[in-house]
């Protein structure tokens, strides 16, 4: 095994293992926890929101992908459609994709949708009486795309695990 694919490796499974993680986390117990803290678990996701998780995970999730597409380019030979053809291609292609789809939806929209909330918070913490009617409609709306949005991309990213631990014994 060559440095460069040791160093991919590392790369691949540290970053995905902090991406995949940090996701799970988050969905399955951060989220459902701030929601039911009402809005002092609403102080604490936006709070979250500045600190360095998002970059951290945004780093991540880059470095997952960049480091799985040429892992994959090397263990398949360039693409060639007799590996990709294999169940262990076809596994790893699925795998994948759907961590394609985990980094469009997790770094994309959710990226996006935690901006919109961190601007309309700060709009809120200047002004006196809290939140107007409107903006406490697109406070509700944002959280719900980032739940379902959050859910999404766990669930891709569990499947692309799945797909990455079991490849090989197919």
């Amino acid at each position: 095994m060559s440095w460069l694919t040791i160093a991919l490796r590392v790369l691949h499974i540290g970053g995905g293992v902090l991406w995949a993680g940090g996701t799970f986390v988050f969905a399955g117990f951060v989220e459902r926890t701030a929601t039911q803290a009402g809005p002092e678990g609403g102080r604490f996701v936006q709070r979250l929101a500045g600190s360095g998780y998002p970059a951290a995970m945004t780093i991540a999730g880059l470095l997952t992908v960049a480091a799985g597409i040429w892992l994959f380019w090397l263990d398949s030979g360039g693409f060639q459609p007799e590996f990709m053809g294999s169940r262990f291609g076809v596994v790893l292609s699925v795998g994948g994709l759907c961590g394609l789809l985990a980094a469009v939806v997790g770094l994309g929209f959710q990226g996006r949708n935690a901006g919109r909330l961190q601007a309309i918070g700060r709009a809120v913490q200047g002004q006196a009486g809290g939140p107007t009617p409107e903006q406490l409609g697109q406070l509700q709306a944002i959280q719900g795309k980032l739940r379902t949005g959050g859910r999404v991309t766990a669930l891709l990213l569990a499947v692309a695990v799945l797909c990455m631990a079991v490849a090989r014994y197919v």
